[in-house]
């Protein structure tokens, strides 16, 4: 189903979050950068094929990555959200995801996914 979506809107580069897959290698004509972490959900950023994506960066918890392409990073989030996860949330904000921005160019496109509470 995500492929043909992919392949009808002729998507070059798509975020995704909350990814429970091990691989997305079915995607046929993309190339799927994956990060899964612990509780076994991540962040991937898939690229058509040709596209030159590469430093790939990662936060362990799998809530984060970055590529870069040409120059820009291309940074995927997904924070964690919820009143119970305040404490998470903050570690997050304030100790992943600036060593995760410290990795990539100045330049940036950044997709986030959160609840603030």
């Amino acid at each position: 189903m995500l492929g043909q979506f992919l392949a009808k809107q002729e998507i070059d580069i798509i975020l995704l979050q909350e990814v429970v897959l091990c691989s997305l290698d079915s995607l046929r004509g993309y190339e799927a950068h994956i990060n899964t972490g612990t509780n076994g959900r991540g962040t991937a950023i898939v690229a058509r094929e040709g596209i030159p994506l590469k430093n790939v960066s990662r936060i362990l918890s799998g809530r984060g990555m970055a590529d870069e392409l040409q120059g820009v990073g291309i940074v995927n989030i997904y924070a964690p959200s919820g009143v119970e996860k305040k404490q998470e949330r903050e570690v997050f904000f304030n100790i992943e995801l600036p060593h995760l921005l410290s990795t990539i160019p100045t330049k940036m496109i950044l997709g986030v996914t959160s609840t603030v509470s």
